[in-house]
């Protein structure tokens, strides 16, 4: 609730609502933690601190709290707030997406696309993107469609087998990027 009063912005309740939030995320609650690096991040406690966003993103995210590992991830893709790192951004996209993280899949989606933090391999890739899809983000359909057009008929065999060993898994794409 707390989160819901700062994210609305209803008058003297602000400060109010970040005490009891910044209460709950010292206590440990890693979707408190998560919320205030987005109220952070977002500016929406007066300035935006992409830094003190980060701070509180790692320590959700070092609670296993697959939203925190996403925004982190996100923050040292872009080297806001953290230097700019994708082998660490690759590394928490595989953790949250490995806990069932729609958008960390498809991030490691384009990391396999890309190149980024791993070998280039756009089977792999497709088969990320079929799963977002799978598990609700629907930009993925974009990507799975972009890279479909580069698989040649193996490739397309390969990233039908890979998406059928994801689907296995209650977890899904373990140790795909980062040393």
């Amino acid at each position: 609730q707390a989160a819901q009063i700062l994210l609305n912005g209803e008058g003297l309740k602000i400060v109010e609502g970040y005490n009891h939030l910044l209460a709950a995320a010292e206590s440990g609650l890693v979707d408190m933690q998560n919320e205030l690096g987005v109220l952070y991040l977002s500016g929406r406690l007066g300035v935006r601190d992409a830094t003190a966003a980060a701070s509180w993103f790692r320590r959700s995210a070092s609670g296993k709290y697959p939203a925190g590992a996403f925004n982190l991830a996100t923050l040292f893709e872009q080297g806001l707030g953290v230097p700019q790192n994708f082998d660490q951004a690759g590394q928490l996209y595989t953790m949250a997406a490995n806990a069932g993280h729609a958008k960390s899949t498809t991030a490691l989606g384009r990391f396999h696309a890309e190149g980024r933090a791993t070998k280039q391999n756009l089977p792999r890739a497709w088969a990320l993107f079929a799963l977002a899809l799978e598990r609700g983000d629907t930009q993925a359909e974009g990507f799975k469609e972009k890279v479909g057009e580069l698989l040649d008929e193996e490739g397309k065999e390969a990233a039908s087998n890979i998406l059928a060993e994801y689907q296995k898994g209650p977890s899904s794409p373990k140790d795909e990027t980062g040393k």
